[in-house]
Order: C-alpha cells, then sequence, then structure tokens
C-alpha cells in the first residue's frame, strides 16, 4: 500500500548535511592509515610505528567521545 506524500512528509531530511572539518580530518587521516599500514606494515621505521599507534589511539579517544 502506497502512502500519500502527505504522511511521509514530516519523515524526509533537507540535503543540507555538512560534515565538520574535524571529521573529514579523521577519515582522511583513517584513509591514510589503512593505505600506509598496508604498504609499508612488513617494514617500515619504529618511528613510523609509534605513529601509527597514536594515530589508532587518537582516533578511539575521538569515537568514543562522538558517541556520548
Amino acid at each position: 500500500m502506497m502512502a500519500d506524500d502527505g504522511q511521509i512528509r514530516g519523515l524526509r531530511l533537507p540535503n543540507t548535511l555538512r560534515v565538520p572539518p574535524s571529521h573529514t580530518a579523521a577519515m582522511i587521516g583513517h584513509f591514510l592509515k589503512d593505505v600506509y599500514a598496508d604498504t609499508l606494515e612488513e617494514t617500515h621505521p619504529h618511528h613510523l610505528a609509534n605513529l601509527i599507534e597514536r594515530l589508532d589511539d587518537a582516533e578511539r579517544r575521538a569515537m568514543r567521545s562522538s558517541r556520548r
């Protein structure tokens, strides 16, 4: 059964969603981290391993704070 337009009008969302720059930066960081981790997994120097760990920790903290 088809609902008429008046019944679902309140359910429509405007197409004005904007992603904050911090979220965009986090997504790009996540993408790049995965690319570099896959590419350099076997041979990356110790300082890159520390950087990847710090990025992981920051991502976890951001995810926890966004859930609140």
